[in-house]
């Protein structure tokens, strides 16, 4: 499974056809997961050896709500089923757990965060926390501009923003991507796994990228848009 097709800030291979679930915190019935990348680009008499475990989810409490952090938030205690099962040793564990446990077993790798005993861990910050934060951002600027945006990997708006940026910017430009958790200036906060820092580096001047952007992702008149308020302008 190529990188792109998965998403890169959880220790198990989550593909990105686990998006809606991720952006809700809402796995559901059916639903499974392994530890091992094997899982996915070998064939399977031969993966099961590489994997350690898989989780298949056996019920699930849906929430008829469209994801927003406060889907999120509520989902994250929410109880759910599952079996996990070791492929090395032949175990299988029925488990009933919070959909906090499980989002945070596929990011951390560890699970033991699944048992009864262990606390239901604190919900993560989402891209909010550090946008106000991406002027303090040291990351390598290979061009003459640099545009920083905080955005989230499971969001299809995010998606489809980065995408009108990068058709405005064009030739002149080339995007790259950070697990905002896993730079210095994030390291103390709680952040989700799919926070991302977006950088989009031009050869452009401040001057035309500020007009570009505009052009991108402003839909109303007049002098009212602000390059602030989407991210921060290097």
């Amino acid at each position: 499974m190529d990188s792109n097709n998965r998403f890169k800030g959880f220790s198990w291979p989550i593909p990105v056809a686990f998006s809606s679930a991720l952006a809700k915190c809402q796995f559901e019935l059916g639903d499974v997961m392994y530890s091992d990348i094997a899982a996915y680009e070998m064939p399977w008499a031969q993966a099961v050896d590489h994997i350690q475990h898989s989780i298949t989810v056996t019920k699930s409490t849906l929430t008829k709500a469209d994801a927003s952090e406060g889907v999120f938030a509520l989902n994250w205690s929410a109880p759910v089923e599952l079996e996990l099962r070791n492929h090395q040793n032949g175990s299988l564990d029925t488990i009933t757990t919070s959909q906090g446990k499980l989002y945070t077993t596929l990011w951390k790798g560890d699970v033991s965060i699944l048992d009864e005993q262990h606390e239901n861990p604190i919900v993560p910050l989402t891209h909010a926390a550090i946008k106000k934060k991406l002027q303090s951002v040291r990351i390598d600027k290979p061009c003459t501009s640099q545009f920083l945006i905080a955005s989230d990997a499971t969001s299809a708006l995010f998606k489809e923003k980065i995408r009108k940026i990068e058709a405005v910017l064009g030739s002149d430009s080339e995007t790259a991507v950070y697990v905002a958790s896993q730079l210095p200036e994030f390291f103390n906060l709680n952040l989700l796994p799919t926070v991302e820092i977006i950088a989009f580096n031009s050869a452009l001047s401040p001057q035309e990228i500020d007009v570009r952007v505009k052009e991108a992702v402003y839909s109303g008149s007049g002098n009212q848009f602000s390059l602030r308020t989407h991210g921060v302008l290097k």
